[in-house]
């Protein structure tokens, strides 16, 4: 098995398991609270935003709207950018699409400091896991490059 897919497959994993680990926890004297698991961060980022409340607070707050729609789109561009990385045709798209996924990871930091919550050991996995992905092809690459030069790993 190539080792760009033995990367893509760890990274898939550890991506699945971030969902069931600690994304956030709220900061309350000096200690950080149980948190909130990582499945329910992406179903509140991604449809809170079109709540009536969420909708309210485009006109209240548009800063911290836009932080929380985006953070909800990052699972979709995310897996979007995936099935795109399979298909030669769609390459260029899957391109674009991995450089608009890290500009988009910094609308977690708004809502984290809007909200008053830490980061937790299930945001940190998901947010590696998800550039481990989307770069795994970089292994492979790298891999040929040292078998076209002669080079050989230590």
């Amino acid at each position: 098995m190539r080792r760009s897919r033995i990367v893509l497959a760890m990274a898939m994993m550890l991506f699945v398991v971030s969902f069931f680990l600690t994304a956030v926890g709220k900061v309350w004297g000096g200690r950080i609270s149980p948190g909130i698991l990582g499945f329910n961060c992406a179903y509140a980022t991604l449809f809170q935003p079109w709540t009536h409340d969420g909708l309210k607070s485009f006109h209240e707050e548009p800063f911290m709207y836009f932080g929380i729609l985006l953070s909800g789109w990052i699972t979709p561009v995310f897996l979007i950018t995936m099935v795109f990385l399979m298909k030669k045709s769609t390459q260029h798209a899957a391109r674009i699409l991995r450089v608009a996924l890290l500009v988009m990871f910094p609308a977690c930091w708004i809502v984290f400091s809007r909200e008053y919550v830490q980061p937790g050991p299930g945001y940190f996995l998901w947010t590696g896991a998800m550039i481990l992905a989307v770069f795994s092809d970089s292994f492979e690459r790298k891999s040929s490059l040292q078998s076209d030069t002669g080079l050989v790993p230590n």
